[in-house]
């Protein structure tokens, strides 16, 4: 009906919460009345409604429509993260926070529930995919710091580089950035996504000498010859070599083997020559 007042509207929301036994014909009633949400009134009885909802599919298509309206209040938000943990689905709980983390940043109210909420996932794969849009949408220190926790659990070396990847693509990894990403390289036990991240960030381009000294030590922690090596050369190829990198550099090359520690050498060589 037309022109329905937002006190009727709350209780209708309210009603239907409480009676519609059905997860699809609640969340179908909902999201046909997502435009109505005009006040925080509204918008906190529909919530309520949605978390009654037990279908993990129909609960995260309920909140998504009305996300999709904008951002709202932090306690609110907060109420509707909560209500998602109970959502089994790894791929539907990832698709609700990568939709919240699009739409506003964490707050000290939400960022609380939005990690109980992440913390239900199991999925490497899906975690990776929500912490890179929370990362993306807040590039900060802060914000990725609190990604690469270690309560945060990644396992897979792949999701946990193809993370880092990400960051060092859309930023450079200075300043109060630089800690928490290399305490994230270093949780990364294969040598072969260790050297992947490494590379990205040695393609942004000119780095801080500070920076230069990051990579080369975790290119210390590498166990693959090879791997090291690649990184070694790509150092030597594209950036400055300070006194402290070159012997970083120096001691990294010689941990290789006869073939891998020359042809690192040699790189080193040429870059000296090229000042």
């Amino acid at each position: 009906s037309p022109g329905l007042d937002a006190g009727t509207v709350r209780q209708a929301l309210e009603q239907a919460g409480r009676q519609i036994e059905s997860d699809y014909e609640l969340a179908s009633l909902l999201i046909s009345s997502d435009r109505l949400l005009v006040d925080e009134a509204t918008r906190r009885a529909y919530f309520e409604a949605a978390a009654s909802i037990q279908s993990d599919y129909e609960m995260r298509r309920a909140f998504s429509s009305a996300l999709k309206r904008g951002p709202v209040p932090s306690d609110v938000l907060a109420g509707v993260l909560a209500a998602s943990t109970g959502i089994e689905s790894d791929y539907e709980q990832a698709e609700l926070l990568v939709q919240i983390a699009r739409l506003q940043p964490l707050d000290a109210q939400t960022r609380g529930p939005f990690l109980k909420a992440l913390a239900t996932i199991d999925s490497d794969y899906e975690s990776r995919r929500v912490v890179s849009a929370v990362v993306r949408a807040d590039p900060s220190p802060e914000t990725l710091a609190t990604m690469l926790d270690p309560s945060i659990a990644i396992d897979s070396d792949y999701e946990q580089a193809s993370f880092l990847v990400d960051v060092a693509k859309s930023q450079p990894i200075e300043g109060p950035l630089r800690a928490p990403f290399f305490k994230g390289v270093d949780s990364i036990g294969s040598a072969y996504e260790c050297g992947r991240v490494l590379q990205a960030v040695m393609k942004r381009g000119s780095l801080s000498p500070e920076t230069v000294v990051a990579v080369l030590r975790s290119a210390q922690g590498m166990t693959s010859g090879h791997e090291t090596s690649q990184v070694l050369m790509a150092v030597a190829t594209t950036q400055p070599i300070s006194d402290e990198a070159r012997d970083l550099y120096i001691a990294a090359a010689g941990r290789l083997g006869n073939y891998e520690e020359s042809r690192a050498l040699s790189a080193l060589v040429k870059s000296e020559k090229r000042k």
